[in-house]
């Protein structure tokens, strides 16, 4: 199966899959799951929301090994990032997507490459775009909204291991049980890849670039009574990065006035760990229903530069920061039924952070030995840090008017408080109109307000040096301010046989636009602002499924522009910003043409089932640069074209039970996409080649 479009008020009309059981107790907890699981699953009003079920994350090259990142690219208006790793833009925005799992919210990591959750533990995936109601707000660009197979009880547990080019390797496990009314979900996953940060350089081979991952998920549900259960779910992750190296990089300085050094030695890492954890209550009844839920998450990014010396010779400093942030918070979201006609939901969200950056600094201070400065070894601690507050109140009626017509109308307000103070009433209007059990339309409007990522704010530091090869301070660099947004979005889709056709389209006015940059040589990101901004797309798509055949084919044409740098000037140099002036320019991230597709085919055969997949992604090119002559974010990278094709023999005939063994296929090609001179990147980056991979999951 693949990607559904659905424009319908409930993000999912199907249940979970309940265990056959002759037990009494099994059956009376049978009965209250189906009231609950409904009752969990989050309602929403207008936009576009795609459907991807568990035969769909499966029925796809590479399965669940996949990742998140290909999941999500095969939705519309959805491409990659200026990364080869989870990161993705959606609308061609980025760092602005909202993940839940069972209708919670799961909190931010400081990693640029995705969740902290493995697409894994989902037993379906909805993914919303357009204007929202009320009830989401502060990451507004998309919401992807998680189920885990939590609900079900009948046990199962696999191990995978999957690998192959680029030294990848993939070793995973998962355990679904039941222990009485306890309910219990647990995962573990291990990844090594050479080339997942980025490719310095166009040949096959990346000099210095691996990753290892290790993540871990945990979910279990306690029922109280027929109608309310204790949930609790925790996610850890921690990533060691290899930054890469590029060849033939030109010394500028000589530290201790050596003038070799070879840029292949380098030896620059970085570490990233999340750990969250949220205790949740939920109650369901005829006419409320209430979720709570308080979490906790702590986060930290170390980069370690190389402290030999080499790092000088090329770049003039060598900067080893830590950055680390403490939240704590949670959730609050109730629903009254009035009547028949009106369903009123209200709630609030509340979180607290402590962010705090530190640094060594050694830098470069100018004498002479030629034409090179020398290094005299000068460091400079620095330790910075702010507490950051959000709130958030909302209130929203969806108003069944008629069988075939929904209202649905309600207001947020949004408080930031962190070096500033902002905060925002948001109106928000969603229509969806359903003439016939085949035609859905929907007519929307939301007022927008994005904070910058808390997580991110203390990364203004590494640039607060004078008379080095850092010249400039600027005590305002944690002011950044919150993006405020008019948005609007109207659609359709109609069902022709097992054809799904949607149309979709929207319109995005910013003020203080967000955008985000990479510290140098490190993969931690900081928020500017820009003065202005707008989005604008279109977007197409198909979805078929018959039988054992499915099928889809996206297509976008949008773009996102902006003009003058607000916030967070020192990280550019003079040239960009007068080069940008007060015009109009396309943000780093930004292209024109989105294309994804793919398709699916179930065989039995004498094993099992023989599985055949395929799909695509093809964007036409981010943003390049020409700053010289005067053309800021002006030209485009090559378009990208990527193939993937996948083979799973399934070997038995019992659901879920089954050994499956896989081999996929991935056809790309070398070229850039991104330069140091582009507004909002600060690194060459060339994409990954054809890679080969095959795997195996056992159940026991």
């Amino acid at each position: 199966m693949v990607p559904a479009i659905a424009h319908s008020e409930v993000i999912s009309a199907t249940t979970a899959a309940l265990p056959n059981s002759a037990k009494p107790a099994a059956n009376e907890i049978v009965v209250t799951v189906k009231r609950l699981d409904p009752a969990r699953r989050m309602k929403l009003s207008g936009g576009r929301v795609i459907h991807i079920d568990r035969s769909a994350l499966e029925s796809r090259p590479g399965g669940r090994d996949a990742g998140f990142k290909r999941m999500l690219l095969q939705t519309p208006g959805v491409t990659k990032g200026a990364d080869n790793g989870d990161g993705i833009t959606m609308r061609n925005e980025h760092l602005d997507i909202q993940y839940r799992l069972n209708g919670i919210i799961i909190p931010e990591s400081f990693s640029a490459y995705g969740t902290l959750v493995d697409d894994r533990i989902a037993e379906t995936v909805d993914m919303v775009t357009g204007a929202q109601s009320a009830k989401l707000g502060l990451r507004t660009s998309g919401l992807v909204a998680l189920e885990t197979a939590a609900g079900k009880f009948e046990p199962e547990a696999d191990i995978s291991v999957y690998g192959g080019s680029n030294n990848y390797l993939r070793t995973s496990a998962t355990v679904i049980d039941a222990i009485g009314d306890l309910n219990v979900f647990l995962s573990g996953t291990y990844i090594h890849e050479g080339g997942l940060v980025y490719a310095s350089t166009a040949g096959k081979d990346i000099i210095h670039d691996t990753t290892d991952q290790w993540r871990g998920f945990g979910y279990a549900s306690y029922q109280l009574t027929d109608s309310s259960r204790l949930m609790a779910l925790g996610g850890s992750e921690t990533v060691q990065y290899r930054i890469p190296d590029s060849l033939g990089q030109v010394i500028d300085f000589a530290p201790n006035g050596q003038t070799l050094f070879d840029s292949t030695g380098l030896n620059q890492q970085q570490s990233n760990q999340t750990h969250f954890a949220t205790l949740a209550y939920q109650y369901s009844g005829d006419v409320w229903n209430l979720l709570v839920a308080p979490f906790v998450r702590y986060a930290r990014a170390h980069y370690a530069p190389d402290i030999s010396g080499t790092r000088l010779s090329f770049a003039g400093q060598g900067i080893d920061f830590v950055q680390s942030s403490l939240a704590w918070g949670g959730q609050v979201e109730a629903s009254w039924r009035f009547d028949d006609s009106h369903e009123i939901s209200f709630g609030s969200y509340f979180s607290q952070e402590r962010v705090t950056g530190s640094s060594v600094n050694r830098i470069v201070s100018y004498g002479s030995n030629g034409n090179l400065p020398i290094a005299l070894t000068s460091l400079y601690p620095v330790r910075l840090g702010t507490t950051v507050t959000t709130w958030s109140v909302y209130a929203q009626d969806r108003w069944q008017i008629a069988e075939t017509l929904t209202f649905n109308y309600g207001l947020r307000y949004d408080h930031f408080s962190a070096q500033i103070s902002q905060s925002q009433f948001s109106p928000r209007i969603n229509i969806v109109w359903e003439p016939s059990d085949t035609i859905t339309t929907h007519l929307g409007y939301a007022r927008n307000f994005t904070p910058p990522p808390p997580e991110l704010l203390g990364g203004g530091i590494v640039a607060a040096f004078r008379n080095t090869v850092e010249p400039f301070i600027n005590a305002t660099a944690f002011r950044v301010l919150p993006e405020r947004q008019h948005s609007f979005d109207i659609g359709a889709s109609k069902t022709v046989g097992g054809l799904t056709i949607g149309l979709d389209g929207y319109v995005k006015l910013a003020k203080d636009l967000l955008d985000f940059q990479m510290i140098g040589e490190t993969l931690i990101e900081t928020p500017f602002n820009y003065a202005k901004g707008y989005n604008w797309g279109v977007e197409l798509s198909l979805a078929y499924g018959k039988g054992p055949f499915s099928g889809y084919f996206n297509l976008a044409r949008g773009q996102q522009k902006a003009r003058r740098v607000t916030t967070n000037s020192s990280l550019f140099d003079s040239i960009q910003l007068a080069d940008i002036g007060d015009r109009y320019i396309f943000t780093d991230h930004s292209q024109k043409w989105a294309i994804s597709g793919g398709n699916s085919f179930d065989v039995g055969d004498h094993f099992g089932t023989l599985n055949l997949s395929f799909n695509f992604d093809y964007g036409s090119g981010q943003t390049a640069n020409t700053p010289l002559e005067g053309n800021a974010n002006g030209r485009t990278y090559p378009s990208y074209l990527q193939f993937n094709f996948g083979l799973a023999q399934e070997l038995g005939h019992k659901p879920k039970r089954n050994p499956v063994v896989r081999l996929d296929m991935t056809i790309d090609d070398n070229y850039p996409i991104r330069n140091s001179s582009v507004l909002g990147q600060s690194q060459i980056t060339y994409r990954s080649r054809v890679a080969m991979f095959a795997g195996l999951r056992v159940p026991f």
